[in-house]
This record gives C-alpha cells, sequence and structure tokens, in this order.
C-alpha cells in the first residue's frame, strides 16, 4: 500500500524507518551466464536478485522544481 507524502513525513519525523516498506527487487530478465562470463558456477539461487539497489529511496529536502542541484 502507497503511503501519501505528508504519511511518509510523518513516519520519518517519527523514527520510523521506510526502507523497510520496500519490497525484494523483482527479476524482469533471466539471461544465461555463461554467455558474459567464463565463471559459471553462482552460488545465488535463481528466484534471488543479484544485486539490490541501496539505498531504496533518494530523499531531496529544500527541493525547487527546475532548478540545479
Amino acid at each position: 500500500m502507497a503511503k501519501v507524502p505528508s504519511q511518509l513525513i510523518k513516519d520519518q519525523s517519527s523514527g520510523k524507518s521506510i526502507i523497510e516498506q520496500f519490497p525484494k527487487p523483482k527479476i524482469i530478465q533471466f539471461l544465461n551466464i555463461g554467455d558474459n562470463s567464463i565463471h559459471t558456477d553462482s552460488q545465488v539461487h535463481v528466484d534471488e536478485p543479484l544485486f539490490a539497489p541501496n539505498p531504496h529511496v533518494i530523499q531531496f529536502t529544500n527541493y525547487e522544481p527546475l532548478q540545479t542541484k
């Protein structure tokens, strides 16, 4: 369930972690590792993503539209 910005701000100011709210990344495509590497053994299970984006959220403060940061 998505939260509105005001609820996210309220959660953040109360100390709740918003990172815990994000699900595991989806696997969108399977590739044959042998096509790109000579190291074809992997300890990662086929249903696990190889990496997880971190941080899950990039938060900007004092944002002004159409301005360079």
